[in-house]
């Protein structure tokens, strides 16, 4: 097994569904994430430009891009560099952000910077005939630049369904050649950068936008990029499948590199939906999981949800636990950039005391790569929960998973070729007791309690029978911050 930290692997080949990272001379600086590990079983994993995993913790931040500079008189430079390096301190790994366009501080979604930069050499809006904005790109080239010097790849969205579905003025009338020019023209820039990755959608629908994304990808191809691609569709939606009709995501099942999964449910049950589309929907293949979009923090969706540091603790550990290979974590007061967004980014509780120990907690585990959820309750056969049924598709309507109401323990482990699992993650949620088969996991395999919130850790005593044995988490009390939430962690 590999020891593994938040850090590193090569570019390679997805099969079939997944493109890599384009090749380097030869790999260097801080570890990012540059490709996919693909694996029948397991789905796969994030790589880093040295060859080893490494984990997808994202920030989604829309206003950087366009305000960076305009609340500090250092400069833009100065906004990027603190940003991305109190970030990567909190432990992450990804920031998600358009360029052209940030909900809602570019006016009227004109894609300009805050001063006026235009996107499009002499403020034009066709990119079929006008070249790209040098002053406006020479700061999109800073912010790979600072993100890459702190370990940061950036998610970077070259079609916004909300943009361009909410009467943005540079890109909401393009024909499908002018979006093919566009990409053509960005990836001829960015085509040998090495941190980053392309999505397209943010709350798109399908099919309505797969022949402005095929034009996009015919761009890409054109200009010689080969970066990994992900579609990103609307609420209760895997790159996939929708997931309460189950209907297939044409264009993301032919194209997506890995499954980002937007929901406002509980964390596990969209997870565990996602392993589960080759048995249940016909997926030719497993993709690495990715929770992409839903929750923010604090105070999206509701005041109820994400004014607890414990709801957001709750929905990371119930996404790591149902082998998710990369979670979201971004704020309502960080996300705009506004005036008093920088101070947000070390004052919010969450990050600034919780995030990065989860991470290093998570990642510190050998084998967290290669998790997979227990989805027929092999291995934890008992006191489980009640498990939260889908949601509709195509926004939240009002329902959204209240915190601390469910108490469903997720579980993942890692492949058993025969002597039993070598690792397995379990998120208890609220006092309980679980049983689980000793039998699934390797002989002599150790057992431990880690607080969710500091990452420390203390010996797990099993009871009952074996190879039927319980653990409770009752008897633990409270955790570091006073709450009920415990993981346990087996290890072989």
């Amino acid at each position: 097994m590999v020891m593994a930290g938040p850090g590193g692997g090569p570019p390679g080949r997805s099969a079939g569904a997944g493109r890599a990272a384009p090749s380097a001379s030869a790999p260097s600086g801080p570890a990012v994430i540059t490709g996919l590990a693909t694996d029948a079983t397991t789905g796969g994993h994030f790589t880093d430009q040295y060859g080893s995993p490494r984990l997808w913790v994202a920030t989604e931040t829309w206003g950087l891009p366009v305000n960076a500079g305009n609340w500090s008189s250092p400069g833009y430079q100065h906004d990027y560099d603190t940003f991305f390096a109190d970030r990567a301190g909190q432990g992450f790994t990804v920031t998600m952000t358009d360029p052209v366009w940030a909900e809602p501080q570019a006016t009227a979604y004109s894609g300009n910077d805050w001063d006026g930069t235009t996107p499009l050499a002499g403020g034009s809006t066709n990119p079929s005939s006008a070249a790209l904005n040098s002053a406006f790109w020479t700061r999109i080239d800073y912010m790979f630049s600072s993100a890459a010097a702190q370990g940061i790849t950036i998610g970077m969205v070259l079609y916004n369904g909300d943009g361009v579905g909410n009467g943005g003025t540079l890109q909401n009338t393009w024909t499908t050649t002018q979006w093919t020019d566009w990409a053509t023209k960005v990836g001829a820039r960015y085509k040998n950068t090495q941190n980053l990755v392309w999505l397209v959608g943010n709350d798109a629908f399908s099919p309505g936008s797969d022949s402005q994304w095929d034009a996009i990808q015919a761009g890409l191809a054109a200009a010689g990029d080969s970066h990994l691609i992900a579609a990103w569709y609307n609420a209760e939606c895997t790159s996939r499948y929708v997931t309460d009709t189950n209907t297939a995501e044409p264009w993301g099942v032919s194209h997506s590199a890995f499954n980002f999964c937007y929901t406002y449910n509980a964390g596990y049950w969209i997870a565990e939906y996602a392993y589960l589309e080759v048995a249940d929907e016909g997926a030719s293949s497993l993709l690495p999981v990715v929770w992409g979009d839903g929750f923010f923090y604090p105070g999206s969706p509701g005041a109820y949800f994400a004014t607890y540091d414990r709801a957001m603790r709750q929905e990371w550990w119930w996404w790591l636990a149902s082998g998710g290979r990369g979670i979201l974590g971004e704020a309502e007061n960080v996300y705009p950039w506004t005036s008093s967004s920088a101070a947000a980014v070390t004052g919010d509780w969450f990050f600034a005391n919780n995030a990065a120990n989860i991470v290093a907690a998570f990642t510190g585990l050998a084998g967290w790569h290669l998790l997979v959820p227990d989805t027929s309750n092999a291995l934890v056969t008992g006191g489980r929960g009640t498990r939260v049924s889908g949601f509709a598709s195509g926004g939240s309507g009002g329902q959204y998973e209240e915190s601390f109401v469910n108490s469903y323990v997720a579980a993942s482990r890692t492949p058993d070729s025969g002597s039993g699992s070598h690792l397995a993650v379990l998120y208890l949620p609220n006092h309980t007791t679980i049983t689980i088969d000793q039998a699934k996991m390797a002989a002599g395999y150790t057992a431990t309690w880690v607080d969710p919130v500091s990452g420390a850790t203390s010996a797990a005593t099993a009871g009952g029978t074996p190879p039927s044995v319980t653990y409770n988490s009752t008897a633990k009390g409270a955790n570091s911050e006073g709450d009920p939430d415990w993981v346990l962690v087996l290890q072989g």
